[in-house]
């Protein structure tokens, strides 16, 4: 090879490396597009995105663990509510293991999720069972039991999976363990079996208590008057700085995704200009009626949007199913008299499919009461029921009609 075409091949690989170097996703942006990817419902994608921002700067993993781990806890929430307890352990194990201080917010769950598991493994298991079957379950129960010492169901199961491995030393644990949940009081029966009986009675009446989901950011607020974060055709106002960029980001790739086969193909508000308010929370939004800026919610003929900053709903379908009735109110004109059951089927349908599938199962239960409302009377509907629960049907029976529409 001459020396000139060395020296171009060089060149050649020195400009390769150049680009690929500039072309290469930096940390800052890969935390930015997994947040995103959390705040707009594509938890999955996030989790990819996460992974490679720590494997890409591990000395600055905490700068983005507790999202990390935020997203595992979501995935973790939907599977559990839709009867998947393995699943959701595995995702609620992972936020431990990734932000462990996360505990604070999720420990219910984690403790009723891998009670469920328990219970399911131990009715699974029987005698043809080896020992490391029973030994993983111990190992189960008592990495929970870590985390909350006190937790009665979680300790009953252990003592039933040390009674089932068998022999002298797993039947003393298990009488230890019994004991435990009694409290140290044992009942007129002391065999195994009766402390058993007595342990149960006592550890099935402990409930575990979940409290709506919340990401701290959304409880941070600074004081004073509203700032205004502009984001495309946002104006958002707001308290809190990262959680108006979030918004605004969630804002306006929901706004660019088609909703119900493209009857509101994306890009709707192009051009536009939307006002956005975030309240600190529902006692700001139900202010004065008189102040200017309140409105009892989205007004979207007059281009603004309400939001709760504290919602627990937030970013999981009230910000997209607002911004919903914003995209419908650019494409179509809502006639007087129209039933709310057509605009906020068309809401509903812009949510994340979990939420549909919630939707779906809610109203199962509505039907075996006998609370539907019927097809007669939902069309006839001119105004918003004010029953909670009827006005909950009309909108979640407007989903079918607005999907069938759209065919």
């Amino acid at each position: 090879m001459s020396h000139t075409r060395r020296v171009v091949t060089v060149c050649a690989v020195m400009m390769s490396a150049a680009l690929a170097a500039a072309a290469e996703v930096t940390f800052e942006q890969r935390a930015i597009n997994a947040r995103a990817a959390l705040d707009t419902s594509r938890c999955e994608q996030a989790l990819v995105v996460f992974e490679r921002a720590a494997a890409q700067a591990p000395d600055r993993r905490d700068e983005i663990a507790f999202d990390w781990a935020w997203t595992h806890v979501k995935l973790g929430e939907i599977k559990r509510k839709s009867d998947r307890p393995f699943r959701a352990d595995e995702h609620f194990t992972k936020a431990l293991e990734i932000h462990p201080e996360i505990k604070a917010i999720i420990l219910p769950r984690v403790l009723h999720c891998r009670d469920t598991v328990l219970y399911r493994l131990i009715e699974a298991g029987d005698d043809s069972f080896g020992d490391a079957y029973w030994v993983s379950l111990s190992e189960k129960a008592r990495a929970a039991l870590e985390l909350a010492p006190g937790c009665l169901r979680v300790r009953y199961r252990l003592a039933v999976v040390l009674r089932r491995q068998g022999g002298q030393k797993g039947q003393e644990e298990a009488h230890r363990e019994y004991l435990k949940v009694l409290g140290g009081k044992t009942p007129r029966d002391r065999s195994l079996s009766g402390l058993h009986k007595a342990a149960w009675q006592r550890a099935k009446k402990e409930t575990f208590k979940f409290e709506p989901l919340v990401h701290p950011m959304q409880l941070e607020c600074k004081p004073g008057g509203y700032m205004i974060h502009h984001w495309g055709p946002f104006a958002i106002h707001h308290h809190n700085k990262e959680l108006a960029e979030r918004l605004g980001r969630a804002l306006l790739y929901h706004a660019n995704q088609p909703v119900l086969d493209g009857l509101l193909p994306g890009g709707e508000l192009e051009g536009g200009s939307f006002k956005i308010y975030v309240y600190r929370n529902r006692a700001e939004v139900a202010g004065p009626p008189d102040t200017p800026d309140r409105q009892a919610y989205a007004r979207p003929m007059a281009g603004r949007l309400i939001y709760t900053q504290n919602a627990h709903t937030l970013f999981d379908t009230t910000l997209v199913h607002e911004l919903a009735h914003l995209r419908t109110a650019a494409v179509f004109t809502i006639l007087p008299g129209t039933p709310p059951f057509a605009e906020e089927g068309i809401a509903l349908s812009s949510q994340p499919q979990w939420s549909k599938r919630d939707t779906a199962l809610w109203l199962k239960g509505l039907r075996e009461k006998g609370r539907l409302i019927p097809a007669s009377k939902l069309v006839a509907l001119a105004t918003y029921p004010e029953d909670p629960e009827l006005n909950n049907a009309m909108y979640s029976e407007g989903l079918a009609p607005s999907v069938l529409v759209s065919k």
